[in-house]
C-alpha cells in the first residue's frame, strides 16, 4: 500500500511541471529571455533530486522527518511566491495593455 502511494504522489506531484514551464515560456518576452527561463526553471526543478539524495538521509528512517519537513517547506515557499508571480505578472500584462491601447487610440502601428 505504501508503495503504491508513492507512486500516487510521484503522478501529483510531477503533473504541475508541463503546466509551469509553458507559463514561465509565454511569460517571458523574446526568444533568448524565453530560452535562458525555461532551462532555468528545468533545471532547477531537476536539481531538486539532488537535494533530495542529501536531505533524506538513510539514520533518519523510517520517518524521515527531516526531509519531509524541508519539502513541506520548499511547498510553503511555493504557496507564497506562485501568487506574487501571478499578481506580478498580471500587473506588467495590464500595464502593456494599456500601452498598447493607448498606441491604438494615437493611430500607432504596433
Amino acid at each position: 500500500v505504501k508503495y503504491f502511494g508513492t507512486f500516487i504522489i510521484i503522478i501529483g506531484g510531477y503533473a504541475s511541471i508541463p503546466g509551469l514551464v509553458s507559463w514561465s515560456g509565454n511569460n517571458l518576452a523574446g526568444q533568448y529571455k524565453r530560452g535562458v527561463g525555461m532551462a532555468l526553471h528545468i533545471g532547477m526543478g531537476n536539481f531538486g533530486g539532488v537535494f533530495a539524495t542529501v536531505i533524506y538521509r538513510s539514520q533518519d528512517s523510517p520517518r524521515y522527518i527531516l526531509g519531509h519537513g524541508v519539502a513541506l517547506m520548499f511547498v510553503g515557499i511555493g504557496l507564497i511566491l506562485v501568487p506574487i508571480a501571478v499578481f506580478i505578472y498580471k500587473r506588467i500584462n495590464a500595464k502593456r495593455d494599456a500601452a498598447e491601447r493607448i498606441a491604438l487610440e494615437r493611430g500607432e502601428k504596433i
